[in-house]
């Protein structure tokens, strides 16, 4: 076929009228099922639901595995006929499930960590978060980087039973709630980490961080953090402290707000 300028002109018509009259796509509502997102509306016609209270009214199942000292898979499971969304919590804890107190001796540790961060200034916000779609009959698996909570004890194990759980309730110190927060973030040295995290949380000092030991597979004893895990994870929990005070200054800004233009309603 020879394309003449007529030619070229009808195609480019046609092609126009294709893309005018082609259905527009939403910004929510083309999601994949299991598909995580952050900072946009979710969707006008789906309105999410905090994942733990989704766990409290039974709209949805959730299982969450400790692989290790540092890592952790969330299943998320909907047996609803409808897809959930939800919005999943910026920090958390993964806490050993233990069914009598006789067992509490060979319990291992919590662990902490964070599904996504955002600054203080953005999370003061109530829009914020991350959110996943999950459909009707779906089950949908997230894995994070964890850090553990509670020193002297056996790590974590996939195979003992563990729920997850708001970080409020278990790590008091806002900066642990930061440092996990911080975790979701690839380029956080996790290692480094692990000593922030036993610092804030158990109030280990850092002479006692860098004097801990641990032994290879073959036996050998060696410490537990290198001196660059100690130095970055000092830096660490100075972040994670001053965080936490910029947040909870954002917090009664945001908090006076509200009540200010309560006021003028």
């Amino acid at each position: 076929m020879v394309w003449t300028d007529r030619n070229r002109r009808l195609f480019s018509l046609a092609a126009l009228a294709v893309v005018m009259l082609s259905p527009p796509m939403a910004g929510g509502a083309d999601r994949e099922p299991g598909e995580i997102y952050g900072r946009e509306e979710p969707g006008a016609h789906q309105q999410p639901v905090d994942l733990f209270s989704a766990i409290g009214n039974k709209q949805l199942a959730v299982k969450f595995v400790a692989k290790g000292a540092n890592e952790c898979v969330v299943r998320i499971t909907n047996d609803t006929p409808q897809a959930v969304n939800v919005r999943l919590p910026d920090a958390f804890v993964g806490e050993p499930v233990v069914k009598d107190y006789r067992d509490y001796g060979g319990r291992t540790q919590a662990v902490g960590g964070g599904f996504h961060y955002e600054t203080p200034e953005m999370m003061a916000r109530d829009d914020d978060g991350s959110f996943v779609l999950v459909g009707p009959g779906k089950q949908v698996e997230l894995a994070a980087r964890t850090v553990c909570l509670d020193p002297g004890l056996p790590e974590p194990r996939p195979d003992l039973p563990y729920q997850i759980k708001p970080i409020e309730g278990f790590a008091r110190n806002p900066a642990v709630h930061e440092l996990c927060r911080m975790l979701s973030r690839p380029a956080i040295n996790q290692k480094a980490a692990q000593a922030a995290a036993w610092h804030l949380d158990d109030g280990l000092g850092w002479p006692a961080l860098a004097a801990m030991r641990t032994r290879t597979p073959r036996g050998r004893s060696i410490p537990l953090f290198a001196p660059s895990d100690i130095r970055i994870g000092r830096k660490l929990a100075a972040q994670a402290v001053k965080l936490a005070q910029q947040r909870r200054k954002q917090q009664e800004l945001a908090a006076r707000k509200r009540l200010v233009e309560g006021v003028q309603e």
